[in-house]
């Protein structure tokens, strides 16, 4: 009787092994199916983001890249504002001795 009963034992734990066996075997399937869908969507959001970056590069200029024309720009700036004074003063001392005392223009 004990041996029916050992045996009757020994058969429902390697039932109950098979049906954990199992379960875990499919859900370790479904595991790496899910890993590998997760994988896949991360590789293209990647993908994505850097066709993203390089459009971003190729499209827009680096402030370093400017630098050297702003300088350019800039220096060139001061060079008319520098000329202008210039002139400026070139048709005061034009214009002063035709002046009035009081500062009126000359009727004429």
């Amino acid at each position: 009787m004990i041996e029916g009963s050992l045996i009757s034992l020994v058969g429902l734990l390697l039932a109950v092994a098979a049906a954990v066996g199992t379960i875990w075997w499919r859900l370790s399937v479904k595991i790496s199916a899910n890993t590998a869908g997760l994988h896949r969507k991360v590789e293209e959001n990647v993908a994505r983001m850097q066709d993203r970056i390089n459009q971003t590069r190729d499209e827009y200029a680096r402030r370093d890249d400017l630098a050297g024309h702003m300088d350019r720009l800039e220096n060139g700036q001061d060079r008319i504002i520098t000329a202008m004074e210039r002139l400026n003063r070139r048709i005061d001392g034009l214009v002063m001795p035709w002046q009035k005392p009081d500062g009126e223009r000359p009727a004429g």
